[in-house]
């Protein structure tokens, strides 16, 4: 394996300010390189410190001196600091480097880093710099704020930043960023602001996300019980079989606390098999086996953190006295899927949630006591046409859709991985995301 590319990412920061966006973005693309393996430096300004356990403060950091900005004129210092910043950053900067800048070439209060990068860019074409830029100012704006420097530097600030590309959240605006740098329109590329999914989770959930990819499948379910056969685990395991025949990613994490004996061990074996015969055992998570923690007890807040990642949930439960994982599961919106044959539900969850018929009920339709039994002709093109009917409303329906886009698509590892990793390997970018190869639901920007 090759090694990484040095990426640098550059700021004018002194002052730590947790609801700064650009240090929100900043912290964000050190999580995308930490998970991808690099080993990114943060460049920052004298003054910088941050709270105890950030991420912000766990990389290698280095400090530029601060220098005064006199926003009208070029002050009698402006020469000498620039040519501070520029000996201090090339200590800073080896060669083969990506630089990754915020707002540099934009605001003013850069002007002196701005102007030192620039003679480095020139002199050290092996160093390519990112420029990501947080604002798409007029043409009006920023002549004024260049006229602010007159003279040899107004010109030099209008002109093209050697060796570079310019970076913005969406790819609307690049016709009009690029006039305003002085770029090329493809010479700007989009790189869209990630949401991480697991922030503030338990490590248990962290650990569940990243090792199993949870960021990936079209349909995430979580089905939380003791391994009672009542529950009809079942269901969710050919759910899974039906969105494998659908093309469909999926995956389904079983939360089975308290099933370590008798009978709960044996129907935990025999869900094994039933994965397995239909192909899906890798998308089926005993949580229990994936970490001892969860054997006799799973918290509360664990289950709701899942119930946050996922888009799904099936409850196919032969008896319930009311269920409050279904009303927890829709509260962090979820597309509920509710035994038909179990007539309470309706009367508890109405129009709130989809019925399926799964493997009857334990009590009559009439409200007594008695036994449905439910069975289908064809029970695999049964669940395929279920997976189907999910995806219709996982494409369609609003806040499922948007629920799902932010967690597959706009997770740090997506964003990382398609926008902004190809452009430090030197890959040929396309502006906006390839489309092609992804289902049709994201087909957006």
């Amino acid at each position: 394996m090759s090694e990484k590319r040095k990426v640098i990412i550059l700021t004018n920061f002194n002052q730590y300010l947790k609801s700064f966006s650009p240090i929100i973005v900043v912290q964000s693309q050190l999580n995308m390189l930490l998970r991808a393996g690099y080993e990114p430096t943060l460049i920052v300004n004298e003054g910088w410190d941050v709270p105890e356990g950030s991420l912000l403060g766990s990389v290698e950091t280095k400090r530029l001196p601060n220098v005064v900005i006199d926003g009208v004129n070029v002050d009698e210092q402006f020469e000498q600091d620039v040519d501070l910043l520029e000996e201090k950053l090339l200590d800073m900067l080896p060669n083969d480097c990506t630089v990754l800048t915020h707002d540099l070439i934009f605001l003013p209060d850069y002007v002196k880093l701005n102007v030192a990068c620039r003679r480095i860019a020139e002199e050290n074409p092996s160093i390519e710099w990112i420029h990501t830029i947080h604002s798409a100012t007029s043409p009006e704006s920023l002549i004024q704020e260049r006229a602010m420097f007159a003279g040899k530097y107004a010109e030099h600030l209008a002109e093209k930043f050697p060796n570079s590309i310019v970076a913005y959240p969406n790819a609307y605006d690049i016709p009009r960023v690029a006039v305003n740098y002085s770029f090329e329109e493809n010479e700007v590329v989009e790189i869209p602001h990630s949401t991480d999914p697991i922030e503030g989770m338990s490590p248990l959930v962290k650990r569940l996300y990243n090792d199993l990819e949870l960021y990936k499948p079209t349909v995430l379910m979580v089905y939380p019980l003791r391994l009672d056969r009542g529950k009809y685990a079942e269901a969710n395991i050919k759910i899974m079989g039906g969105c494998k025949a659908n093309d469909m990613t999926s995956h389904l994490v079983i939360c089975d606390f308290q099933s370590t004996g008798g009978d709960k061990v044996t129907y935990r074996e025999e869900l094994k098999e039933l994965a397995l015969s239909l192909g899906v055992e890798d998308r089926v998570t005993f949580l229990s086996e994936f970490d001892d923690s969860a054997t006799m007890e799973v918290s509360h807040e664990t289950i709701l953190e899942l119930f946050t990642l996922s888009n799904v949930f099936a409850l196919p439960s032969k008896s319930e006295t009311y269920s409050l994982i279904a009303q927890e599961a829709m509260l962090k919106g979820n597309l509920c899927l509710l035994n038909h044959d179990f007539a309470p539900f309706r009367q508890i969850y109405g129009k709130n949630a989809l019925y399926k018929q799964f493997n009857g009920a334990n009590i009559g339709m009439n409200g007594f006591n008695g036994e449905i039994t439910t069975s289908h002709s064809n029970e695999s093109e049964y669940y395929r046409g279920l997976a189907s009917n999910l995806l219709y409303y996982i494409e369609n329906e609003h806040v499922l859709r948007a629920k799902t886009w932010v967690r597959t698509k706009r997770n740090p590892n997506y964003v990382f991985e398609n926008f902004v990793e190809p452009l430090i390997n030197e890959e040929k970018h396309v502006t906006g995301e390839v489309l092609d190869s992804y289902p049709s639901i994201f087909r957006i920007r």
